[in-house]
């Protein structure tokens, strides 16, 4: 798990991240692209974040914010 000043990640063995909204606690959405268990995740900065899992994949991933 990881955050930043306003969401939370979370991996998973089901092989997805979460992203939490901190003030509400609530998922905001899922995402996919691991083929096995997700072990690591860190946010970058406030819009890009990696994750890593057991299939030896590394991902970056990039918020899209819209203003």
């Amino acid at each position: 798990m990881h955050c930043n000043s306003s969401n939370i990640l979370s991996a998973s063995v089901d092989k997805l991240v979460k992203l939490w909204d901190y003030n509400t606690n609530s998922s905001v959405t899922s995402f996919e692209g691991h083929t096995d268990a997700v072990v690591c995740c860190q946010f970058v900065d406030e819009n890009i974040f990696w994750t890593g899992g057991f299939d030896i994949i590394l991902l970056a991933t990039f918020l899209l914010v819209l203003t």
